[in-house]
């Protein structure tokens, strides 16, 4: 584990620490701050990642799809690195590996479920080594039928090639 993956892990959970106490999220911060320390952390914490790594994309029920694969792959007993809050950019992303990561850098997790926003969804993909689509529609899909679809949507949204 580089000295620079571990220093970016404890300032960044600290800046999340404090942001909570402040009352906000603190997860943005939080993953701003581990990509300015260092540059390849994604790359560095998702490689630790035994199983593999589903990120969901698309124009609506990112959220809701991200966390219905997250809990049925947790009620399989695995353990499960995910962004609950929806913080689907970059920063975001990175902070859900940090803030699940030890304060060395070391990650237990068997799969991660990742919500990835469309703009970051490639950079997300090529980083964390994960290969897939973009599943955003070209339409507007009625709320009550995107829950019903959600589970397809996330198995077919990204893969990793582990």
């Amino acid at each position: 584990m580089k000295i620079r993956v571990m220093i970016a892990v404890c300032a960044a959970k600290f800046v999340g620490y404090v942001c909570k106490k402040m009352g906000r999220q603190g997860v943005t911060w939080a993953g701003k701050v581990a990509i300015k320390i260092c540059p390849d952390i994604l790359e560095q914490l998702s490689s630790q990642v035994r199983k593999a790594i589903f990120a969901t994309c698309g124009t609506n029920g990112k959220t809701t799809t991200n966390n219905m694969l997250c809990a049925a792959l947790e009620a399989e007993g695995q353990k499960v690195i995910c962004n609950h809050t929806g913080s689907n950019m970059l920063n975001g992303v990175v902070a859900a590996f940090v803030l699940a990561s030890k304060w060395n850098g070391k990650i237990d997790a068997d799969y991660a479920c990742i919500e990835a926003d469309e703009f970051d969804f490639f950079k997300i993909a090529i980083t964390s080594g994960c290969v897939g689509v973009n599943l955003t529609p070209l339409f507007s899909i009625p709320m009550t039928f995107l829950a019903f679809c959600s589970i397809s949507f996330a198995v077919c949204s990204l893969v990793s090639m582990r």
